[in-house]
């Protein structure tokens, strides 16, 4: 073995100790913001846990425009209202969302708080990435479609299988990643809709590679709470 190929194996058995000392638990989100899912997946963290507060992070399915948002509430500087609360209505008023429910609710901000957890958003489809650029010309093609059809062309759905659910997969897994490096996150939990955790999807014929396969192809131990 010359001195090239030690130093890549030794890298290589370094990388894979590093995340197996990572470990993330993915909860199904079935009913986007139900208070009882959330307060059972509460329940389950604190169980895990162990009131050992050390390396924990939890990731949220939504886009880095709320991060700052966060922080101010996690860091104390303001209250819920006056910070999460404040940009989520400003969010869905923008959008014209009226019914959306947040995934953020006080209830579950102040206990990742209380427990010594970093909150990061993991969701990078509505930025000015490649992604998000796409998800946004998408969204307008799906909609023009719906209301014309009721329904979308074959074409519009591959399309759509392929951007919102495989290429998001794999951005939501890399930007996952890139957080638990910079942060050291030692056991981590993400609530994530159903979607993104199956193999199959309706009306698409080939299998799609899940959100938790991706994860853990890094290294990473992963458990998919049911």
């Amino acid at each position: 073995m010359n001195f090239l190929t030690l130093i890549l194996a030794l890298s290589a058995s370094s990388y894979a100790v590093t995340n197996e000392s990572a470990s993330i638990k993915i909860f199904k989100d079935s009913n986007h913001g139900d208070l009882s899912l959330i307060q059972t997946m509460i329940n389950k963290i604190s169980t895990d846990i162990k009131g050992d507060n050390s390396g924990l992070c939890y990731f949220v399915e939504m886009d880095p425009h709320f991060q700052d948002s966060i922080n101010k509430y996690m860091s104390k500087n303001k209250s819920y209202e006056d910070s999460f609360l404040k940009a989520w209505n400003e969010y869905v008023q923008r959008m014209n969302f009226p019914n959306a429910k947040s995934v953020l609710p006080k209830v579950l901000l102040s206990y990742l708080r209380d427990h010594g957890f970093q909150v990061f958003t993991a969701d990078i489809s509505k930025t000015n990435s490649d992604l998000g650029k796409e998800t946004k010309s998408l969204i307008v093609l799906m909609e023009k479609e719906y209301s014309e059809t009721g329904t979308y062309s074959q074409a519009t759905w591959k399309r759509y299988v392929e951007t919102m659910v495989i290429k998001r997969n794999q951005a939501f897994a890399e930007n996952i990643k890139k957080l638990i490096t910079q942060n050291k996150c030692k056991r981590s939990f993400f609530l994530v809709g159903n979607a993104h955790l199956r193999s199959t999807v309706p009306n698409y014929g080939p299998a799609v590679t899940p959100l938790q396969e991706y994860l853990s192809k890094y290294g990473y131990s992963v458990i998919v709470e049911n």
